[in-house]
Order: C-alpha cells, then structure tokens, then sequence
C-alpha cells in the first residue's frame, strides 16, 4: 500500500472561526468539508474559502436539505441527498481569480 502523505484534521470550533484561522497561517488544503450547524447562512462561508485552497481543490458543504443552496462563482454544486441532509460537492476549484466564489 502507498501512503499520500494526507494528514485529516477535524475541528470542533465555529466554521467561520477555523477558516479564517488558517488563511492567516497560510494552511491550504486539497479538500475542505465544512458541516455547519444546519440553518447556518453558510453564503458567507464560501468567500472564506478562497484563500486556503489549493488550485484544483474540492469543497464540501454540509446542510440541510431545506437550506438554500449558497450562491458562488463556482457555479451549481454537485448535490448528494440522504433522508434531510444534503452535500454539495464544487469539484476542481481552487486559488485562481477566476475561481473565486462571491454571494449573488
């Protein structure tokens, strides 16, 4: 078996908190899931994001199936439902400028 290298990090603090704790630090990830509390206005999340991903990244977003769907430059997500949970998937985004998400 090979080894990635991949290091898993799981933190229980506020989303917004951790994000902008590691763009000050200048972490950057391949893939982020974020699983907010539901009923969380996650829009302003996904501006967060842009500075810790690497090009190419993939974000998860967890909710509820009843939340609205963020706006983001990054386009509609790819969406994965199970009983009231729902994850939206943006595949192959990353630090670009034209990647960048923004609320609509």
């Amino acid at each position: 078996s090979e080894t990635l290298g991949a290091v898993l990090e799981i933190l229980p603090l506020p989303v917004e908190r951790a994000l902008k704790s590691f763009a000050v630090k200048g972490d950057t990830f391949d893939i982020i899931f974020l699983d907010p509390p539901y009923r969380h206005d996650t829009g302003p999340l996904l501006p967060l994001l842009a500075p810790i991903l690497n090009p190419g990244a993939t974000a998860i977003l967890e909710d509820a199936v009843r939340d609205p769907v963020p706006n983001s430059a990054w386009g509609e997500p790819i969406e994965r439902r199970s009983g009231n949970t729902r994850s939206l998937l943006w595949p192959g985004i990353g630090s670009s400028s034209s990647a960048l998400p923004h609320n609509a």
